[in-house]
């Protein structure tokens, strides 16, 4: 214990001593090759699905889908505010349909992942064993819907209202902002995030629609899902 206290007494001096000792040798490249993958994504010739078994209780879920990522900034922002409507809090039609009126989960919700070069989008979901094909086929059901039939009035203004309230909570602090800007700077979109909330009141329902029907696409789906040990299907 005091050697150890005695080598870590100024811890900071001590980790930057080991790191520049670790990188000594290492060289520049000032060259990188960057490979940028197309914005088109390749469609499997079947949906995935992978069973995990743990020690949980219930059934932990999620149903996803890929899209471009940042290299589609409409699609993004249109499946930002998908994700919203479908899974997005109390009011939302998953939370709804599943929870409210079928009481068929302990939790769902949507969820979207833009990076780089690709993204996904997914619903998630916490519920019974012998619920599960049930919530599955409802995910699905609804997302059909929500593609197809015509929407409530008021629906897209209210998650518009919702993504702005959001967006602005999330930069309260100055930790939030660097956050934000960091992040921002990473993926080279300091002018999205400066006109999010423009963006967000420009957007309709047919750009909504179209970016969904885009990705929610039966081949490309990814389904996976956790399960008790005990449990047989």
């Amino acid at each position: 214990i005091k050697q150890s206290r005695e080598k870590y007494a100024n811890p900071r001096s001590q980790v930057e001593t080991e790191i520049r000792a670790a990188v000594q040798d290492w060289q520049p490249q000032t060259q990188v090759p960057f490979h940028r993958i197309p914005a088109q994504v390749p469609q499997r010739p079947k949906p995935m699905q992978q069973r995990i078994e743990k020690d949980v209780n219930q059934v932990y879920g999620v149903i996803g889908y890929n899209f471009a990522g940042y290299q589609n900034d409409e699609q993004a922002l249109a499946l930002d505010m998908a994700s919203s409507l479908l899974g997005g809090g109390r009011s939302s039609r998953l939370y709804t349909r599943l929870y409210v009126q079928e009481n068929l989960v302990q939790s769902i919700g949507c969820c979207i992942w833009p990076q780089e070069q690709r993204g996904a989008f997914g619903v998630d979901y916490v519920c019974p064993a012998e619920n599960t094909a049930k919530v599955q086929q409802i995910i699905r059901e609804e997302l059909r819907r929500f593609i197809a039939d015509p929407w409530d009035k008021g629906e897209l203004e209210k998650a518009q209202t919702n993504a702005i309230a959001q967006f602005e909570m999330g930069l309260e602090t100055a930790n939030d902002v660097a956050k934000a800007l960091g992040e921002a700077w990473v993926y080279q979109r300091l002018s999205h995030l400066q006109r999010y909330t423009d963006d967000i009141t420009a957007m309709t329902e047919t750009r909504i629609r179209k970016a969904l029907a885009e990705s929610v696409v039966t081949a490309s789906e990814v389904l996976v899902e956790v399960w008790p040990k005990t449990h047989s299907r």
